[in-house]
């Protein structure tokens, strides 16, 4: 988790990094962010930064306008107190200010990296298929069952212990739902 706040100057931007450190943060606890020497910052730039895709483009667009953007990634219990320092007013500012939480945003295409708050690895969504070659939308055969020209669905319990004369641990196709008493959805 992130927080993030915009400041209108550089030299506000360091009073309140100085009100960060006197809070007891560690100059590693959080980044100064500013547009390159051409006024050029790019959303995906920030995102690699961990801000939130809905704020990513606001906030680049502020940087280009020459404003400059504090994110504090405090330690767990530390928040409240990052939070108390960012949005004290400061330079011509009055009122308290609006901190923005950073937290990655619902990503229906990287659920686990999304529900963790975790950085995606890659951008490729099928590195595993993509790196054995092994195609990814699939017509009702199983990629190996298909190269030696296989069924992915057999109507034997263990087709591969059969063709090989194997026996099996358990004859039940069913063995839990037979334990527990409870009925399955077809019959042989």
């Amino acid at each position: 988790m992130k927080l993030s706040r915009l400041y209108a100057t550089a030299k506000d931007a360091e009073a309140a990094a100085g009100a960060l450190i006197e809070a007891g943060f560690r100059a590693g606890d959080f980044e100064i962010v500013t547009a390159d020497a051409k006024g050029w910052i790019s959303k995906e730039t920030l995102m690699g930064k961990e801000v939130s895709k809905t704020n990513a483009a606001a906030y680049a667009e502020a940087l280009r306008a020459g404003r400059i953007l504090l994110l504090v990634n405090p330690l767990l219990g530390y928040a409240e107190a990052a939070e108390k320092v960012l949005a004290a007013p400061r330079g011509t500012e009055n009122a308290t200010a609006t901190v923005g939480f950073e937290g990655t945003t619902w990503d229906e295409a990287t659920p686990i990296s999304s529900a963790l708050f975790l950085p995606v690895l890659s951008k490729n969504p099928t590195p595993f298929g993509t790196f054995w070659n092994v195609p990814t939308l699939l017509k009702n055969y199983w990629f190996f069952s298909d190269i030696f020209g296989g069924k992915l669905l057999s109507r034997k319990p263990s087709p591969l212990s059969d063709s090989l004369g194997w026996k099996t641990l358990l004859t039940d196709p069913a063995p839990f739902s037979s334990l527990l008493k409870m009925k399955v959805l077809t019959k042989g």
